[in-house]
Parts: C-alpha cells; structure tokens; sequence
C-alpha cells in the first residue's frame, strides 16, 4: 500500500506540474486522508509527529500550495516507517520542525 502511495503522489506532482494546480486540491486533501489511514492501519493510531505534518499538509492544501501539500504527505509516510528510537530521536531534536 505505502508504495502505491507514494506512486500516486508521484503522479499526482506530475500531473500538477505539467498542467497546472486547476481545481486539484480536493484530489491533494483525498491523498493526504488516505495516507493517514494507511498510517493508522500499519501502526494502530497516528502518531505526533505524522499528526503534525499532516495538519500542515492539509493546511498546505487549502492554501493551494498542492506541491508543498504533496511534499508533507510524502514526508508523513516515510517519518511512520522509522525505528521506534531514531522516531523519537527525530521529533524531540528538531524533526517536527516543518
């Protein structure tokens, strides 16, 4: 599933660079709800730091800044599949700083 993800997102930056952001940003705002339950689904809940940036994404979004959006939805995914201590490590020494 995580590899289909970030395919779409692929697609979905290409899709947007080639013509234009248009009216994509329920299409970005969709992607990023269905990259949180693919969290949820593979780790039981969200954690605090995939939390904060997908508020950002979805906040990204709704300022049509779909590319930045996309980014932070990326980002998101790849934060959940770390080790348990470098998570940690992250978020508590500057990785929740967006």
């Amino acid at each position: 599933m995580r590899e289909e993800l970030m395919d779409w997102i692929h697609e979905c930056a290409g899709h947007l660079s080639e013509h234009g952001y248009g009216e994509n940003d329920g299409t970005v705002l969709e992607l990023i709800d269905i990259c949180q339950s693919a969290i949820e689904q593979s780790k039981g809940e969200l954690g605090p730091w995939e939390q904060a940036i997908l508020d950002y994404a979805r906040t990204a979004a709704k300022e049509h800044r779909l590319m930045l959006a996309l980014m932070s939805a990326q980002k998101a995914l790849q934060i959940s599949d770390l080790p348990q201590d470098e998570y940690e490590f992250g978020f508590k020494y500057g990785g929740n700083n967006l």
